[in-house]
């Protein structure tokens, strides 16, 4: 394996990840990789020792504990004497990650809200047509007690799926409900 500890680290690279330099020379260079990182980070350093060059991004743990992304360039300098090892460049790009990963949740709740709004809309045209059959029929007047009392939970019940209805259009456009009075 061609990394296993830092021989040097600039004041940069320490205060990207909170550590001194003392702190992490020495350090074996995978006592800050996610374990599940770990292979991938194995795979790149080979094939830096085999190209020669190295660009990926890779997550190392900050001193608090949180994990930081780093946009990295590594170079192998093994064959000069006096570094004998790979000289690696990192740009902190968390934020520009967090940033990207809200994004991507945020596009994804808009579709979620695209598809609930034409469910929405179309399911509630078939409660308008349910609603106006029942209303229809319950102006038969030889109808009988039950089968009206039927027709008026039929009602009852497509003016509550019809209120969900109207919820989920609300959320699909991203609107807070507001009621207010009319007088009709």
């Amino acid at each position: 394996m061609l990394f296993r500890s830092y021989r040097r680290v600039n004041p940069a690279g320490g205060r990207i990840l909170g550590w001194t330099e003392a702190e992490l020379v020495g350090r074996d260079g995978f006592d800050l990789v996610p374990p599940e990182d770990a292979a991938i980070h194995r795979d790149t350093a080979d094939a830096a020792r085999v190209a020669q060059i190295a660009n990926y991004e890779n997550r190392l743990r900050h001193k608090d504990g949180s994990w930081r992304w780093l946009d990295t360039f590594g170079r192998n300098l093994m064959h000069v004497p006096a570094i004998g090892g790979i000289l690696g460049v990192g740009r902190d790009v968390t934020e520009q990650r967090e940033l990207q990963a809200r994004l991507e949740a945020g596009e994804r709740l808009e579709t979620v809200g695209r598809l609930a709004g034409g469910i929405a809309h179309d399911f509630n045209n078939l409660l308008n047509v349910i609603t106006m059959q029942a209303g229809l029929t319950d102006m038969d007047e030889s109808l009988s007690g039950p089968v009206r009392e039927g027709l008026q939970e039929i009602m009852a019940a497509a003016e509550r799926a019809s209120a969900l209805t109207r919820q989920l259009l609300l959320f699909s456009r991203r609107q807070t409900m507001q009621p207010t009075e009319l007088d009709v």
